[in-house]
């Protein structure tokens, strides 16, 4: 009767110390952080090197669109050049989809 009890208990520890287990938890317990990478191993979107502007600023832009703003007053709005905003919302930057994803360290 103990024995079962006892192992019992273990089973459910084990499953919350699996429940805690994420992949972004664990890459936050060894300073590493989960990249989205294309086909070329080429990291994606704000985690490219040459990177000007973060995912929030691009959803930014996708919301204003979808609210109705006319592309000048988005323009102003995030600070964004009218060419960037028009090839962010129009597919021509930032529109590859992850095909993996991968561990890297943290850059401050």
């Amino acid at each position: 009767m103990r024995l079962c009890l006892r192992l019992e208990r273990l089973a459910e520890d084990r499953r919350q110390r699996a429940a805690k287990r994420t992949p972004g938890r664990i890459a936050d317990n060894f300073g590493t952080e989960m990249v989205p990478v294309g086909l070329k191993s080429v990291p994606l979107g704000q985690y490219h090197h040459r990177a000007k502007y973060t995912d929030e600023e691009v959803e930014e832009v996708f919301m204003l669109a979808d609210a109705g703003f006319r592309l000048a007053d988005i323009c102003l709005k995030v600070e964004m050049p009218k060419s960037t905003v028009w090839a962010i919302l129009h597919g021509r930057m930032r529109c590859t989809t992850p095909v993996t994803w991968k561990r890297r360290k943290k850059r401050f």
